[in-house]
């Protein structure tokens, strides 16, 4: 048993010196609480992180971005996009890092 929880200890570790995030620009952040925001704040998943900073706010705290695309590029990766919308895959994405006032969510690989 104690073999098991050292190895659970060790991926642990691993998965905060590497590590993925959805981040979202403010400005889809306040999108989100105006319309759907109430459900979610209800069922105990407020939306509140969409750091202005962008980037930076990680920098601050130890941690730098490795790499980041938006949410549907990722999705496309993963063939997690419904089969309507994978005719926008053609679709230029836009630079990074994405403007904070623009509407945007990203996955984001950090590193220490």
């Amino acid at each position: 048993m104690k073999r098991a929880s050292s190895r659970a200890t060790r991926r642990r570790r691993a998965a905060w010196r590497l590590g993925r995030l959805t981040r979202v620009s403010p400005a889809l952040l306040k999108l989100l609480a105006a319309t759907t925001g109430e459900h979610t704040g209800r069922a105990g998943a407020p939306y509140r992180f969409g750091p202005a900073e962008g980037p930076a706010f990680f920098e601050r705290h130890g941690w730098r971005v490795a790499e980041a695309r938006s949410v549907f590029a990722a999705a496309m990766e993963t063939g997690r996009v419904p089969g309507e919308l994978v005719a926008f895959a053609g679709m230029p994405e836009p630079a990074w890092p994405f403007a904070a006032d623009a509407i945007w969510s990203d996955v984001a690989l950090r590193e220490p």
